[in-house]
């Protein structure tokens, strides 16, 4: 056994020393951008496997339940969310002390905030909890754990190799891309999705490491996991010009019901805050009523493509005999319930499931709710109104999906490109594009923010379509703090003052109490007339010539917030404080400059 520890310890150093040549090398002989192409073929295999990985634990574990026939065994339906959202949230509580980021929004926080720095937990434990989660019927998709795992990735391999932070950006973009490509099967998707949601100022040059990193993460993906999520076995029908008033109507109410999706998870989110306020413990109601909800309709078990799919070859009815209800109803009209039931709760499921501690994301759910939309327009239309003109289901039911989803995001290109690669719809573009704009007007006329925009501001991301925003806030305080100014003690008098001035080189000094308690400036230009009178030195107190700056920053505070003092006030210089504490000033001009080389960088690089 020692042997084999030193044999193994030997190996490791000599495979450090030989990545140290090569970084030494390609420095050399390679430039950043050739080595991003290189990177991203790595980064999109790695993905590739680890969503494999995912795709099949996932699918391993739902296969216990998903055939349960209907009687006493149903009642797992109840019993198997609430284990694995147990078993996630102990996970997350003894591994993390429970601090844990999950959801879309911190993809762009770390795009953003971070410059493609993410923390080392989210290369793994998304896969984890996901699966556990997902698997045992949390109602959810799989999508925003493979994310922001595939972004985590990206940042990793770019450190690892010594990238720039712009690199680094651009590495974590595709590696969301990939995360998409492998859980879907869509590498166009997953493209546009990076382009559209997370890289809107990207530079053409960088759609290439997109393109290979998608593709490379479908390619492992489809060779190790089938991905048929959507098999239309009787092939599409084809679209009819006939169709287009009904497909109007279906743009817009896929445009309400992504609109009703975002505001039962804010009502929600608010509801839950005014009872934890008040002392009240909800997790083991919302446990509870996640169980109850995926026993009385069972269509809500999991991620939903199963259900989506069955809608689609026309299986539904397996659904309604597998509710403990369907019996007792007629089948036109139980199937119409169950339907519209399905729409009504599932933003309930999915909020119960990401806010009892499981782990998931709103993709597969606003496909989810879309097709079911779509379904269930086609199937009153031909089964209960018996309209003249025969609507096709299956046609429905995926734009349904497509315009929902658009609406949601606020990314129509990702959506139509989805759908077509999921179902081979790729003659349903023309639809595709109309139904996707009337959802996406529909939702923005009740709702202006996406739901990834509004869960990005509550953590201080900003929107990557703003280069200003992106320029600015890619600027730290910290890197801009100017600790040069010389600090003056309240309780001194003018004798200190002056000893301030002969060590110091600015005119400006702040001014701070014995516990560095920041209480204003004092200008040189202000004392300019006293500090050669000695008589004075000893007689005139720091306190009478104080006065308060015309704002005061936070070191926590973003540079956008920053500027805008500036801007407010017509300063050039504003204090620093950390909780009331001094630590430096910061200068208009310093940080224009600043702004002006990372704005030149950008042009050059990215266009």
């Amino acid at each position: 056994m020692p042997k084999v520890s030193k044999w193994l310890r030997r190996w490791s150093l000599q495979l450090r020393w030989m990545f140290r040549y090569f970084l030494q090398w390609r420095l050399r002989h390679i430039s950043d951008r050739q080595l991003v192409i290189g990177v991203s073929v790595l980064l999109g295999l790695g993905v590739g496997l680890v969503a494999s990985f995912l795709l099949f634990t996932t699918r391993w574990i739902s296969s216990l339940l998903v055939e349960t026939p209907f009687g006493w065994l149903s009642s797992l339906y109840f019993i198997f969310p609430i284990i694995g959202i147990l078993l996630v949230r102990t996970y997350v509580r003894f591994w993390f002390q429970g601090k844990f980021q999950k959801g879309m929004a911190y993809v762009l926080y770390g795009i953003s905030k971070r410059q493609g720095n993410f923390e080392g937990y989210h290369r793994y434990a998304h896969v984890l909890t996901s699966a556990v989660t997902v698997g045992l019927g949390g109602s959810a998709g799989l999508e925003a754990p493979t994310v922001l795992t595939g972004a985590s990735w990206g940042g990793f391999f770019a450190r690892l190799f010594r990238l720039d932070s712009a690199y680094r950006v651009i590495l974590a973009a595709c590696g969301a891309a990939a995360g998409i490509a492998a859980v879907f099967g869509t590498p166009i998707g997953g493209v546009v999705f990076a382009l559209e949601v997370l890289m809107a100022n990207v530079h053409a040059n960088f759609i290439v490491p997109l393109l290979i990193s998608a593709t490379a993460s479908t390619l492992i993906s489809r060779m190790l996991v089938e991905h048929e999520l959507l098999t239309p076995r009787e092939g599409l029908p084809a679209f009819d010009y006939v169709h287009l008033p009904f497909l109007v109507l279906l743009g817009i109410l896929c445009g309400l019901i992504a609109a009703y999706f975002m505001w039962m998870s804010k009502q929600m989110t608010q509801w839950e805050l005014r009872e934890k306020k008040n002392g009240n413990r909800l997790f083991w109601e919302e446990l509870f009523l996640l169980g109850a909800l995926i026993l009385f309709l069972p269509p809500l078990y999991g991620e939903g493509f199963e259900w989506l799919d069955a809608m689609i070859n026309h299986h539904e009815m397996a659904y309604l005999q597998r509710s403990w209800w369907g019996h007792w109803l007629p089948a036109e009209w139980g199937i119409a319930l169950l339907m519209f039931l399905v729409l009504m709760l599932k933003p309930l499921a999915t909020w119960l499931t990401i806010s009892a501690g499981g782990n998931g994301g709103a993709f597969a759910p606003t496909l989810f709710l879309g097709g079911t939309t779509g379904y269930l327009m086609a199937y009153v239309a031909n089964h209960v109104l018996h309209f003249p003109v025969e609507l096709p289901v299956t046609m429905f039911t995926l734009i349904g999906m497509a315009a929902t989803m658009a609406a949601y995001f606020h990314a129509p290109l990702t959506a139509i490109f989805m759908i077509a690669e999921l179902s081979g719809g790729y003659h349903y573009f023309v639809p595709l594009m109309l139904i996707t704009a009337i959802a996406y007007a529909s939702k923005v006329i009740i709702q202006p923010a996406s739901a990834i925009q509004a869960a990005a501001q509550k953590i201080g991301a900003y929107l990557p379509a703003d280069k200003d925003k992106a320029i600015l806030n890619n600027i730290s305080i910290k890197h801009v703090l100017e600790r040069d100014c010389v600090p003056v003690p309240y309780e001194g008098s003018l004798r200190d003052l002056v000893d301030a001035i002969a060590r110091s080189r600015r005119n400006i000094f702040p001014v701070v109490d014995k516990d560095g308690y920041l209480k204003g400036i004092i200008l040189l230009d202000d004392v300019r007339s006293i500090i050669f009178k000695p008589a004075l030195y000893d007689k005139v107190a720091i306190a009478e010539l104080v006065y308060a700056p015309p704002a005061v920053v936070d070191i926590h505070e973003s540079m956008e917030e920053v500027m805008e003092k500036f801007d407010a006030t017509g300063a050039w210089n504003l204090p620093v404080v950390d909780e009331g504490r001094y630590r430096g000033f910061l200068s208009k001009s310093n940080i224009l400059s600043v702004y002006r080389k990372r704005l030149r960088w950008q042009i050059e690089h990215f266009g």
